[in-house]
């Protein structure tokens, strides 16, 4: 069975999940010390980057990842991360 048959589409559950969870991080985020917020920061950058990284590497290698069904589950996790980390920049930024 094909990996994308189980799933098949990663990217929109991705989308889904970023909408079902956004506001609960948010509002947990805030109760955080600015140490734990700036540590989240890091964690969920150090993350995308990984993540990105793959998607980056695929292109380099002369592939479209953007439309390639196999690569739907490594474009949904990067939205997923984008929004993690740019709520906790957001919030970084606020604190200062």
């Amino acid at each position: 069975m094909d990996e994308n048959e189980d799933f098949p589409d990663a990217q929109q559950a991705g989308m889904a999940l970023i909408d079902a969870f956004h506001e609960r991080d948010e509002a947990r985020f805030r109760t955080l010390s600015p140490e734990q917020r700036e540590a989240q920061f890091q964690a969920r950058q150090e993350l995308y980057t990984y993540v990105d990284d793959m998607w980056e590497e695929a292109k380099a290698a002369g592939l479209n990842p953007a439309l390639r069904p196999e690569w739907k589950g490594v474009a949904g996790m990067r939205d997923v991360l984008t929004d993690l980390r740019d709520t906790a920049g957001f919030l970084v930024d606020e604190e200062s």
